[in-house]
């Protein structure tokens, strides 16, 4: 069971909403002020273990005499408390302040950050959302440069940064977020093309269809048998040509940088020049 949740895509949610101050009273008893010093208040968790970390009753009693819902920092907090998660820090680590996350994304440990703000913070906290972010920023804005390099492959680290991520369970939360957010499918295309990864690069591909289904790619990529409907888990994978003709038309149809077309190109050329010496080899070896 722990496998599993290890391997589990983490979940992508919208950062919730900000404490509303004035819903989360309950009540205000003025006289109960002065029964705590001004720098205390009294907490109330219910420790039910029926209850989630969501849903579980937490008030909290003001050094005023207001009884209030807890915010959701409070609740954090209390919830590690009285149900302690395994790694998860009551005060921030270090490593989140700026200059450390700085520091680590230098030294290439995007994968080892998202690992641990999974463990920090919940998913719709905006520190987890707004740390992430930062991760999948930088490795995007590293991806083209390693490309465009005359310098080997396999020497250059930033080369591998979306490689590494793209054979991890964070790789389809980055992928959401750079063709949803950033609309800039290109670059995760030319990672998984240029290592001819092209079970990936076709799930790409569907993913930028459906999130962008007004793009002429789109429209033209259903016309050469894309799906235009979220598939199924198991759904079919066609044969290399086939996929590499819709990475032709999202060349074409994609608005690209005239670098990043000319790298794209090169990708696919090499990729057609594989798929036609594997096919000359397998009818060289039929009887």
């Amino acid at each position: 069971m722990l496998t599993s949740q290890k391997l589990q895509m983490p979940p992508v949610m919208n950062e919730r909403s900000p404490d509303d101050h004035k819903d989360s009273v309950i009540a205000r008893n003025p006289g109960l002020c002065g029964i705590l010093p001004a720098n205390q208040k009294l907490a109330f968790v219910d420790i039910g273990l029926d209850s989630s970390r969501r849903r579980r009753l937490i008030l909290i009693r003001e050094a005023d005499g207001t009884l209030r819902h807890a915010y959701a920092s409070e609740r954090d907090r209390l919830n590690q408390i009285f149900f302690p998660l395994p790694g998860r820090r009551l005060r921030t680590p270090s490593l989140f302040r700026d200059a450390n996350l700085e520091v680590a994304l230098k030294n290439g440990l995007h994968e080892y950050v998202l690992d641990l703000i999974l463990i920090q913070f919940e998913p719709d906290s905006p520190d987890y959302i707004r740390i992430s972010q930062r991760v999948y920023n930088d490795a995007v804005a590293k991806i083209w440069a390693c490309y465009q390099t005359a310098s080997d492959q396999s020497e250059n680290d930033s080369a591998n940064i979306v490689t590494r991520l793209r054979l991890t369970r964070h790789y389809g939360p980055f992928a959401l977020y750079v063709i949803s957010r950033l609309q800039r499918p290109a670059c995760l295309v030319q990672e998984a093309l240029f290592h001819q990864a092209l079970d990936t690069v076709y799930r790409l591909l569907i993913l930028t269809s459906l999130l962008h289904p007004e793009s002429n790619f789109a429209m033209k990529a259903v016309e050469q048998g894309i799906p235009s409907s979220t598939p199924e888990r198991d759904h079919f994978v066609p044969v290399n040509k086939i996929i590499l003709d819709i990475v032709r038309t999202f060349i074409d149809t994609w608005p690209l940088e005239p670098e990043q077309k000319n790298q794209l190109d090169l990708s696919l050329a090499q990729c057609y020049q594989f798929d036609d010496t594997e096919t000359a080899d397998m009818h060289s070896e039929a009887p």
